[in-house]
């Protein structure tokens, strides 16, 4: 299933199989993330999660990949209440791995597991977005750019920053506005 998400033209508003259940259970917090995108707007689930918040923070840093990933994703699945720790990690994420990103070819320096945490969370994790996208930092603008990008159709609000956006002097500013 994961293979059409890249052959699509739009985002999907309804499932496109012949489904008898929305509540798919799975412990993976990154399929559940999916299943929600590909189900549409019926399939939005978020802040349904119990586990604390800062244990998941800390576990964004650890060493192992698959941990930072599925904290992300469960961060995500928290919801609303976890968007201003979000967005004020990502600031510091950023900062973190800014030159990390852009010593390796082909990364995007926006890659950061909170992008991932905050795009799961979607159009309520916008607002919080937006406060960050005129940061003097070209690094945050991109990310915060680049989040809403992923969110999608559900962000157009922020469609007239991310129109300015493209006028940013550097590379990533406004390269990242003009892919999505």
């Amino acid at each position: 299933m994961m293979k059409f998400l890249f052959c699509r033209m739009g985002e999907p508003t309804t499932p496109s199989w012949n489904f008898q259940n929305l509540a798919w259970e799975t412990d993976n917090p990154k399929h559940k993330t999916m299943w929600n995108w590909f189900c549409g707007p019926t399939g939005s689930d978020t802040e349904n999660e119990t586990v604390g918040t800062s244990e998941l923070l800390q576990d964004l840093q650890a060493e192992c990949e698959l941990t930072r990933v599925n904290a992300a994703y469960r961060l995500g699945q928290v919801g609303e209440s976890a968007e201003t720790t979000l967005t004020d990690e990502l600031i510091l994420e950023a900062e973190r791995l800014r030159d990390q990103n852009l010593e390796q070819s082909y990364t995007n320096p926006s890659q950061l597991y909170t992008g991932y945490a905050l795009s799961a969370i979607g159009a309520k994790a916008v607002p919080k977005l937006l406060t960050i996208i005129d940061h003097k930092n070209w690094w945050i603008r991109s990310a915060a750019a680049d989040i809403l990008g992923d969110i999608g159709s559900s962000a157009q609000q922020a469609i007239p920053q991310l129109i300015n956006m493209l006028q940013d002097n550097n590379e990533w500013g406004g390269e990242t506005q003009r892919k999505h």
